[in-house]
């Protein structure tokens, strides 16, 4: 069989007798883990690998691999669960590591004056690439007392699992001293179950398209199943309606300028806690939603003034009619018993985190009431894509 002239080779193949090395081994594993991307640009294939615990395990909300807890009557050994990961050495590919019996490990007491923060680590040794030994072990990576401790170093070849934060003077540790740093890695097409060290950033820590991340009900979200899309953004698969709708009760007097609403709004429907209301008197309102995406932004209200003009506003991350994304206004009606209706609203992109608030106007004093005509003064937020 003829072939090219040209022949570059390659840098390795399983199977191959005399090439069946413990770093080609290494390499065939990768094969089937998770890559991470830097999301820099054009990445390369098959150089890095996202490191972290394979999560296997859950129970009442709780992922047990590689989970760290005070023992049964606190002291100052910790209880580390079975487990398996993934630990990325450099030019040396990833290493599975497995932990198949439960473990204890001992932090040493508190220090006399200042708290520190120690780390429960799982480390790989590698006698091969210039370590001491070699083999696989949970250890504890003490840090140093200080008035306001920060973390110790992870050394190499290491993955944090919890962190140990170590009052003056402690001679025991319980659970709430603990932190889970844990950060979550999985086989491709899988679906990779967040830890407590795992971002939760829509357009961070995805590194190919399609991929699927579990995020567990926090701060308002509910359980979440999301995708890496090809634009770069964690978009959500859950079949659950992001909305807000918002209605007023009482009374307010509207005039010139702009009365940003303040206290007297309830939410009618927020599945994901988005309405925040002022803790007091000179602040607002306002609706934050949870994810990027495109949302209808909606805001009627009726004002009664009988002269001039009404209008009413949605403006973005400030209580501010220069922010405004939407706005709508009308003369005022002279007759009838329902005031003057006015309905700002549209579709809007928005990130993470954005803040909608709503304003209403009047050329002369007006008084919003809750509602008129029994159709409620109503602000409503909701994702549409």
């Amino acid at each position: 069989m003829a072939t090219n002239a040209t022949m570059v080779a390659g840098d390795g193949a399983w199977t191959l007798q005399s090439l069946n090395t413990a770093l080609e081994g290494r390499y065939a594993i990768g094969a089937s883990l998770a890559q991470a991307n830097t999301q820099s640009g054009a990445d390369t294939p098959l150089i890095t690998w996202r490191s972290g615990v394979l999560p296997s395990s859950s129970y009442g909300g709780t992922v047990y691999d590689l989970l760290v807890t005070q023992t049964a009557s606190p002291s100052l050994s910790l209880t580390v669960y079975t487990g398996s990961c993934v630990i990325l050495r450099a030019g040396q590919g990833p290493y599975l590591c497995y932990n198949t019996t439960v473990k204890t490990v001992t932090v040493n007491a508190g220090d006399a004056t200042n708290p520190r923060r120690d780390l429960v680590i799982a480390r790989v040794y590698d006698s091969a690439i210039g370590d001491s030994q070699t083999g696989f072990a949970i250890e504890v990576v003490t840090g140093t007392p200080a008035p306001s401790p920060t973390d110790p170093a992870v050394p190499a070849g290491a993955v944090p699992l919890f962190r140990v934060n170590v009052a003056a003077n402690a001679s025991t540790i319980s659970n709430s001293n603990l932190t889970d740093l844990r950060t979550s890695t999985s086989v491709p097409g899988a679906v990779r179950s967040l830890l407590g060290g795992d971002p939760t950033s829509t357009t961070t820590d995805g590194y190919l398209q399609g991929e699927m991340r579990f995020r567990k009900a926090a701060s308002g979200l509910p359980d979440m199943v999301e995708y890496w899309s090809s634009s770069g953004v964690w978009t959500s698969l859950t079949p659950q309606d992001v909305l807000c709708r918002v209605n007023f009760s009482g009374s307010v007097t509207i005039g010139s300028p702009d009365t940003f609403a303040q206290g007297g709004w309830t939410a009618v429907e927020d599945p994901y806690g988005m309405l925040h209301t002022p803790p007091g008197s000179g602040t607002y309102s306002y609706i934050q939603v949870p994810t990027a995406g495109r949302y209808m932004v909606s805001y009627r209200t009726s004002l009664n003034p009988g002269t001039g003009s009404v209008a009413c506003s949605i403006t973005k991350n400030a209580a501010d009619i220069n922010n405004s994304v939407v706005r709508d206004s009308k003369p005022a009606t002279t007759g009838g018993g329902d005031g003057t209706w006015v309905h700002a609203w549209r579709e809007v992109n928005l990130a993470a985190g954005d803040k909608l608030y709503w304003a209403n106007w009047s050329s002369t004093s007006s008084t919003m009431q809750s509602s008129v005509l029994n159709v409620p003064q109503e602000m409503y937020v909701r994702k549409v894509r």
